[in-house]
Order: C-alpha cells, then sequence, then structure tokens
C-alpha cells in the first residue's frame, strides 16, 4: 500500500511540473467588412480547443466593454501581456480608402510605418505576414487576419489566484 501512494505521489508531482510547463495558445482571427464586424476568438492547450467565442465588437447600446469591466481589469490583463506574452503568428490583409487620393495617401503612409514597426519588432520571434493596399477611388475599409499568442500555464495560474485575492 505504501508504494502504491508513493507512486501516486509522484504521478502527482510529475503532473503538476507538467501543467506549469504548458503552453495556452490564443488565436484570434478577425474580418472587417462594410457589412460585417467579426472577432472570433480560440483558446487551445495541447491541440484541444477550450473555448471559441465569436465576439462581437461592440453592443447594441453603444458600450464597447461588458457590464462590470473596469479600467483597473484592462490594466492586470496589460501587465499580464507585457510581461508573459508571446507573438507566435501575425498575418493580415488590410484594404483602404477614404474616396479622396491625397487622405487614402496620408492614411495609407500612416498604417505603413505602424505595420513595419510591428512587423520589424516581432519578425524575430514570430511569423509576420501584414500587407496593406489603398484604394485611391472609393471608400471602403476591409480586414481580415490572424493573430497566435501563447503563455505558459502557470503563469495564468498565478494571475488568476492574483485577482481573485484582489477582488475580496
Amino acid at each position: 500500500m505504501l508504494i502504491i501512494g508513493v507512486i501516486f505521489f509522484i504521478f502527482i508531482i510529475l503532473l503538476l511540473l507538467f501543467l506549469g510547463l504548458l503552453r495556452v495558445y490564443a488565436t484570434i482571427k478577425w474580418n472587417f467588412t462594410d457589412e460585417d464586424q467579426q472577432i472570433i476568438i480560440m483558446i487551445t492547450i495541447l491541440g484541444f480547443t477550450i473555448l471559441k467565442k465569436d465576439v462581437g465588437i461592440m453592443k447594441e447600446d453603444g458600450t464597447a466593454f461588458p457590464n462590470g469591466m473596469k479600467m483597473k481589469d484592462l490594466n492586470i490583463l496589460r501587465n499580464f501581456v507585457i510581461e508573459n506574452v508571446r507573438c507566435e503568428l501575425l498575418k493580415t490583409k488590410t484594404i483602404i480608402g477614404t474616396g479622396e487620393p491625397d487622405t487614402t495617401a496620408i492614411l495609407y503612409s500612416m498604417l505603413q510605418s505602424l505595420f513595419t514597426m510591428v512587423s520589424a519588432r516581432l519578425r524575430e520571434n514570430a511569423v509576420v505576414d501584414c500587407q496593406l493596399s489603398a484604394h485611391f477611388d472609393e471608400t471602403i475599409i476591409q480586414s481580415n487576419g490572424r493573430c497566435m499568442i501563447s503563455w505558459k500555464l502557470r503563469k495564468t495560474m498565478r494571475v488568476w489566484k492574483s485577482w481573485k485575492t484582489k477582488g475580496e
């Protein structure tokens, strides 16, 4: 009986170590057109989908955040992302146009600069493919893409624990 207890204890310790080394992957897919704004968030661990949610951009009453969410919660999330999240993939194809060539050119150059900075920053660790094109004669904003980020599961557990203790 003692041998079974020791084996069970070792199994539990190894399982906890294994869970601490796992990475959680979040994939965010978006598609913005004139008719449709869609964001799909999918969270996977070991290839198994844990969560798949279609998130609307804005609620019908015009608010962008869910009820009860505060800026303090967003700051905690921002700090977690900056310290622990690694970008694995960023692919986007964006088409812009304001209907006026001069305004489109200014907007295009600002967005191209932004895409170049983001691509240069992420190119070392991630697959980056950001495409931007402009239609000077028509009013159009379209974007579709995919972003995959990852973080270690043990860091998620620490953040959840700190949120729980701060909420009490």
